[in-house]
């Protein structure tokens, strides 16, 4: 994966050009202009902005032909080190291929005004699924197979990681009339059955206690009204 490390520090160093430059910006419109490029600007990238080294590995890989004309004149060709070979276009496309699927997935599950929580294994089943047919289209896509099966098994790994045998996922996930056990990966089902009845008489339980203590409060609040009332009252009477 190292490989994939410089590619991607490579694009890094043509984003900081633009963004410290406004002379560069200029010069790669003219460069567009000449190739007849569409005029985007290069976006900007931020380790705290979801997907944003997505977008710029997008833009980059529609702008490679244009990218190698401005580095190679930019500042008397200073900056020629950070052109694109063939095999680093390759890596870039396959990134794309790889990213897009889960980015496209992630984005679904951002939402905050409903429940994700129970949808989580379901998408991690359809990712893994979606990520074996992007393996299988690099074979007519003439692209690296092999650097493609190594990121999917590093993504597949960190899925597992995370997911796997996660309680509380497969909880949500049963509980939920769309999903029900159809995703669970579990050797005993009674076991997670089992965890679901503790949990809901836990929750009976403590539904009771808080409707005695919430008929007690009132009661209470109730009393302390009348005899407020009844000291007022005496109160009145002997003014």
């Amino acid at each position: 994966m190292d490989s994939v490390k410089d590619v991607v520090n490579k694009v890094k160093s043509i984003h900081n050009i633009f963004v410290h430059s406004w002379k560069a910006v200029r010069e790669m419109e003219i460069v567009q202009e000449r190739f007849s490029l569409p005029k985007k600007k290069i976006p900007s990238y931020s380790k705290t902005r979801w997907w944003s080294i997505l977008e710029l590995i997008n833009v980059i890989i529609d702008q490679d032909l244009g990218l190698t004309s401005f580095l190679r004149a930019y500042k008397n060709g200073n900056y020629t080190n950070l052109i694109f070979q063939e095999a680093d276009v390759i890596i870039l496309k396959n990134l794309k291929l790889i990213l897009q699927p889960i980015r496209e997935i992630t984005d679904n599950l951002a939402g905050d005004s409903y429940v994700t929580g129970s949808a989580i294994l379901p998408i991690v089943s359809s990712l893994k699924l979606k990520l074996s047919e992007v393996t299988e289209q690099t074979v007519a896509m003439d692209l690296n197979r092999s650097l493609i099966q190594n990121m999917y098994s590093a993504i597949i790994n960190v899925l597992d990681r995370r997911y796997t045998n996660n309680t509380t996922l497969m909880i949500c996930s049963t509980l939920d009339p769309r999903f029900k056990i159809e995703f669970i990966a579990h050797d005993d089902l009674s076991e997670l059955k089992t965890k679901i009845v503790e949990l809901c008489e836990i929750n009976l339980k403590k539904s009771k206690n808080d409707e005695v203590f919430d008929r007690s409060y009132r009661s209470q609040q109730a009393g302390q009204k009348k005899k407020n009332r009844i000291i007022s009252n005496f109160w009145r009477s002997n003014c």
